[in-house]
């Protein structure tokens, strides 16, 4: 049985990109995890780049998302607690309106807030990660990124990462942070998992669409009466096209283990 989402992406997003400051800075990831051109329809269980503006609005969705569902638990991570006092109001109300509230971060704790538990990550294994889980009565929501190393110095600090609705998804990824900040695992291999899956999909999409464009040429040159395409050049091209999607066949195995083993590519 599928699973009902808590909120249509467009609804999830448009908040996103209301958020205060206005969130701009995101793109689409290849099949390589290199940045693409810019996105404009975000879609779920689907990895973006985004800069740490866009990453940090994500969060902010999530936690007023849930001050207005007004039930459940959020569990946060920001990389360091230095951010958090700018949106401490923010988790005042969370407070109040949620049966529990845990915020992850490295550095010094801020101050108390009555009913928000503040887990110190003092070994680090969570900083490069910032994330919002989510889980209601009628649903969950959350976002996980991880920190991108920057290709140049003077380049801004970006994250890779992206949000769901799943609710098994969503205790599994909050069930591995909290079991990573407590030394008792290393990373997050649901993220890795998935970020595998979106990879392998987006590489083998890409792959198809070139050889759905090969043929296509082909048929046009004989269509068009090409005498220097004949239709044993045609058969050769086809037969290469197989040869290549064979190839992908046999790296199936390395790619499901990889999913498996919660990996990346």
């Amino acid at each position: 049985m599928s699973e009902k989402s808590l909120c249509s992406c467009e609804a999830f997003t448009d908040r996103v990109m209301e958020s205060d400051p206005p969130v701009a800075g995101i793109r689409e990831a290849d099949g390589e995890g290199r940045p693409g051109p810019e996105a404009f329809e975000l879609v779920d269980n689907r990895f973006y780049h985004f800069d740490g503006q866009a990453a940090r609005g994500f969060l902010q969705a999530v936690e007023e998302l849930a001050i207005e569902e007004a039930d459940g638990t959020l569990l946060t991570a920001l990389g360091e607690f230095t951010s958090f006092e700018a949106g401490r109001e923010r988790y005042e109300q969370l407070a109040m309106a949620l049966d529990r509230v845990e915020v992850i971060g490295s550095g010094k704790a801020p101050r108390p807030i009555r009913r928000v538990k503040f887990i110190s990550d003092s070994s680090g294994r969570c900083r490069d990660f910032l994330a919002a889980v989510y889980a209601g009565r009628r649903g969950s929501v959350w976002f996980a990124a991880g920190r991108i190393s920057p290709v140049r110095r003077q380049e801004p600090q970006g994250y890779r990462g992206f949000y769901s609705f799943s609710a098994r998804r969503a205790e599994r990824l909050r069930q591995e942070l909290l079991e990573t900040v407590s030394g008792r695992a290393t990373g997050l291999p649901e993220y890795a998992r998935l970020l595998a899956i979106d990879r392998f999909a987006k590489q083998l999409d890409a792959e198809f669409s070139r050889q759905k464009q090969e043929m296509l040429a082909a048929v046009r040159r004989l269509q068009v009466g090409d005498e220097a395409y004949r239709p044993g050049k045609f058969a050769s091209d086809l037969e290469q096209g197989l040869t290549r999607l064979q190839q992908w066949k046999n790296r199936l195995p390395s790619v499901l283990e990889q999913v498996q083993c919660g990996k990346s590519a």
